[in-house]
């Protein structure tokens, strides 16, 4: 009887530790589940993501490849308009000389004129 008693307890212990056993194995199989879906959802994220900075990465390139274009476009004009400024200034000069003789040319036409009515005044007098 105490035999049988211990073979009962034995096998009921065995039980509870088999149920224990099985309820830890679901357990277990549970959260490998649930971290095979958060690993799934993370990876799917870090894709996401690697996408996003890809493009980011390629906006940058190319707004410094516009940049430099730009810049570039921009010294140019500057040049072009230096020389136009240079051609500009080259030709007021030539304007400021240009009115200067023909202030010259006046003074001496003035002078002619009052040379001629003199000798005219001269002229009417003998």
């Amino acid at each position: 009887q105490a035999a049988a008693r211990r073979v009962v307890e034995a096998r009921s212990a065995v039980r509870e530790h088999a149920d224990h056993h099985e309820n830890l194995h679901s357990k277990a199989v549970a959260l490998g589940e649930r971290a095979a879906r958060q690993e799934g959802a993370a990876r799917s994220e870090l894709d996401e993501t690697k996408t996003e900075l890809t493009e980011a990465q390629e906006q940058v390139c190319n707004k410094e490849k516009e940049s430099t274009r730009l810049r570039e476009e921009a010294a140019t004009r500057v040049e072009e308009l230096k020389e136009a400024e240079a051609q500009l200034r080259a030709a007021l000069v030539d304007l400021d000389a240009a009115k200067a003789r023909e202030r010259e040319q006046g003074a001496r036409h003035r002078a002619q004129l009052s040379t001629l009515e003199s000798l005219q005044n001269e002229l009417e007098q003998v």
